[in-house]
């Protein structure tokens, strides 16, 4: 597919990174290394996190759409065939 698929669970996991991102720089200004390395490497799981679950709803996404689609083609022979055996 070439069009970009959003899904609201992963913008509010890149929402959170980006506050965790946040937090972490002002960490960074106040000189918490601690705190800054904490919400940092909380920021880069979240982000793994949210890569994969994307990947996984992509895929129940084309999966979906995969059965609709055999499911009307099904359909749209069944109504072929039911035309073809009434005009005979």
């Amino acid at each position: 597919m070439s069009a970009k698929i959003e899904f609201n669970q992963t913008s509010t996991l890149r929402l959170i990174s980006v506050l965790c991102l946040c937090i972490s720089d002002l960490c960074l200004i106040k000189d918490r290394w601690r705190y800054f390395f904490l919400f940092f490497l909380l920021m880069v799981s979240i982000e793994l996190f949210r890569s994969k679950l994307y990947k996984v709803l992509l895929h129940h996404h084309e999966t979906t759409v995969r059965i609709e689609k055999s499911e009307a083609l099904k359909e749209h022979t069944a109504n072929l065939a039911s035309i073809q055996k009434s005009s005979k």
